[in-house]
């Protein structure tokens, strides 16, 4: 009936697994939606050409990739899953199979009407990455620690494999929920909820101790910083809560460290995080903890709001140790599947936000939610709300790349024009950015100092786009003598210090950052040209050749001289971050490319709303398929020349005349896809703008400049 290819776990194509799950639905239908009938399934089998997913949803959309609860269908899968020797279906995060996860993606689709007459209970869940180990950042590893994650527990292998679905610290969530609801959906929280984690105290401390034994840190630096943390036992939070158990603080060397992070509270343990992030801790060299954040956190969730709807399970009262360091207990269940698309506490929680949460500030609003027990019909009504606040274009990946878009073309950026209380760009915000970038390697130390010093003297600018963690700098005075471009025209200026860390976004950044230096009249950049195997002549160069520039000299790499100006930890960082990018080694070492702009000058007059529009996707008056053909019709004019200079320090001198990277991804469409985005938000409605919650004001402007 359903092929003798027909398996979930190992079937080939979308399609075998597909019919896979609908098997399994085929030989018991569980008890997810009373609506759904063994009648559905044979509907759809007499059809002539049967929808294999419809069949497996059918089925329950509970079966799609899990071990139900009980009965014939558990059999089933699991039988299936021996055969695959207990494997999740397709897109499994880390290659090696170490701690397997079905990805956000192929978690199981549902609508609201599956869940109709249903009670919906909630939890919220933080964003600390599942799949995989946590290896360490830079180029100084630990001992490898498995990611059993928060929002996405469910859909490790190992909860599949035990049947379970949830890990919570005290086995609450029952509690919380008295009505017993049918399903729960699982909330997000905020992207670095996870700091507070026992995973994420570990991870902090295994890093630390890594430093020590690299000699990145000394003794004296670990002595400083253990103290510092004992000290902050006499401080209080902003609710009045002392951190008295620091007092008793053991030391990050202390080989019973993880049984003293399970003696605090979670606020404790993130202020413990806290305390390595002050500006103040990074004299005793600490590693970076923005990037061990960001190292552990799940990416494909983080660009969501606060207390979005992600996903759905079901559970049973069984409770089981969960194999959790952070969630010591787990509940026993299933996951159900998730909306087309995350949705707001305002639509999925309605009876809730309409008595109470309307009536607070978002934030007050979030902790309302996070702490009460909250339970929802999923009447018609509410039904239809969801459905009108998630219809929108599927081009909106999420809200954060919704309102990335917003700030660009209503020009949002942050510069030292304004003081900080006016909107303008903080030194400190900007060095704590560019240093938190995995390509930090590949770009000079831009201290608060050095950007203070910038500000000053008019050598540099810096911009940073609204909220976000992406900026950029221009060099108003380049000097390209060290790569044989021994004169630049009169008014050249560099695109400098290129930054993303908006994980969770991608397609926009780039352009949004391109468009803004073309309009700033940025002439020249240089980057490194880590060639690989999808880019043989580099990524950066090939990305830059679609906004207009050419290589116009290049240098090589010199590592010696790398590693005298810069230091040899420096270097070992840029080496781990190219062989994270692909590196080819075969090659040698990247060179240094420096490109000029060759596009036509007319686009750089309002270049971003034009390209949102989708009224420039070529930036060389030439044909679209010409566009990224030129990125290496250079002059060899600084070929044979060391990576030097004149100034003292190569492209990484005071100022690192270097542009880093943009995350891999973010605009490797350019013609189509960002204004595919943006053409999406002028469509959205009243009720799907509160769903994204953007801000009306601005997607007004938005609107006035696009259309």
């Amino acid at each position: 009936m359903f092929g003798e290819d027909a398996n979930f776990f190992t079937g080939k194509t979308p399609e075998q697994r597909a019919r896979g799950a609908g098997q399994i639905g085929w030989e018991s239908v569980p008890f997810i939606s009373e609506a759904v009938t063994v009648r559905d399934i044979k509907s759809e089998l007499a059809k002539k050409d049967p929808n294999w997913y419809t069949i497996g949803l059918l089925g329950g959309a509970g079966v799609l990739g899990l071990v139900p609860l009980v009965g014939d269908i558990a059999g089933s899968a699991i039988r299936q899953g021996v055969k695959a020797r207990n494997k999740v279906p397709a897109q499994v995060k880390e290659p090696t199979g170490v701690n397997p996860v079905m990805s956000y993606d192929e978690i199981p689709t549902i609508t609201p009407e599956d869940l109709k007459g249903m009670k919906i209970g909630k939890t919220v869940g933080d964003f600390m990455k599942a799949g995989g180990e946590f290896t360490g950042i830079d180029s100084v590893p630990v001992d490898p620690r498995l990611m059993k994650g928060g929002t996405l527990f469910p859909a490790l292998q190992s909860s599949i494999d035990e049947g379970v679905v949830w890990a919570d610290p005290k086995a609450t969530a029952l509690a919380k929920n008295p009505e017993n609801p049918d399903v729960i959906a699982v909330t997000g929280m905020m992207p670095q909820s996870h700091s507070g984690n026992i995973d994420m105290g570990m991870n902090l401390r295994n890093q630390v101790m890594a430093y020590v034994q690299a000699g990145r840190m000394s003794n004296a630096d670990l002595k400083a910083i253990n103290k510092k943390i004992y000290d902050a036992h006499t401080q209080k939070s902003s609710t009045g809560k002392t951190f008295e158990k620091l007092k008793n603080f053991t030391g990050f060397e202390n080989p019973n460290y993880e049984e003293y992070l399970n003696t605090l509270d979670f606020e404790t343990r993130t202020k413990i995080f806290k305390i390595l992030d002050q500006a103040g801790s990074k004299k005793f060299n600490v590693p970076n903890t923005d990037k061990v954040l960001s190292a552990t956190a799940e990416t494909s969730v983080t660009g969501n709001n606060p207390r979005d709807t992600l996903l759905f399970y079901e559970r049973s009262g069984e409770v089981v140790p969960s194999g959790h360091a952070s969630y010591p207990l787990a509940y026993k269940g299933k996951l159900a599947g998730k909306y087309k698309r995350p949705v707001g506490m305002e639509f999925q929680f309605k009876d809730w936000w309409d008595e109470t949460g309307q009536f607070k500030d978002r934030a007050r609003a979030n902790r309302a939610f996070e702490t009460s027990g909250i339970v929802q019909d999923q009447r018609p009504d509410v039904i239809s709300g969801i459905n009108r606040a998630m219809d929108y274009s599927e081009a909106i990946q999420n809200a954060d790349q919704a309102r990335m878009v917003i700030d660009a073309v209503n020009n949002r950026w942050k510069t030292f024009d304004k003081i900080i209380d006016e909107g303008g760009a903080s030194p400190k915000e900007l060095a704590s950015i560019l240093q938190a970038s995995p390509s930090s390697a590949s770009l000079s130390n831009y201290s608060m100092e050095k950007i203070t010093k910038a500000k000053r003297s008019g050598e540099m600018s810096f911009f940073k786009l609204g909220d976000n963690n992406t900026m950029f700098g221009i060099d108003n005075v380049p000097d390209y003598k060290w790569a044989g471009v021994d004169k630049l025209p009169e008014g050249s200026k560099s695109l400098v210090g290129v930054v993303n860390n908006e994980f969770g976004v991608k397609r926009v950044a780039s352009p949004a950052i391109m468009t803004k230096a073309l309009e700033e009249n940025v002439t020249h950049l240089d980057a490194f040209a880590v060639p690989s195997a999808k880019y043989p002549n580099g990524y950066l160069p090939d990305l830059y050749g679609k906004y207009g520039f050419d290589v116009i000299s290049e240098v090589p790499f010199d590592k010696d001289m790398f590693v005298k100006e810069n230091g040899q930890n420096a270097f070992d960082d840029l080496v781990f971050q190219w062989r994270k990018d692909g590196w080819d080694e075969s090659k040698g070492f990247p060179p240094v490319v420096v490109m000029e702009f060759k596009g036509n000058q007319n686009v750089r007059k309002n270049a971003t709303t034009e390209f949102f529009k989708g009224g420039l996707s070529n930036f060389r008056g030439e044909k679209t398929s010409g566009i990224a053909t030129t990125a290496r019709g250079f002059s060899k004019s600084g070929s044979g020349k060391g990576f030097q200079s004149s100034q003292g320090s190569g492209i990484l001198n005071n100022f690192g005349r270097n542009t880093g990277a943009v995350r891999d991804g973010n605009a490797r469409n350019i013609p189509v896809k960002p204004a595919e985005i943006a053409k999406g938000i002028l469509e959205l409605t009243p009720e799907q703008i509160r769903n994204l919650q953007l801000n009306p004001k601005e997607v007004d402007t938005f609107r006035g400049l696009l259309k």
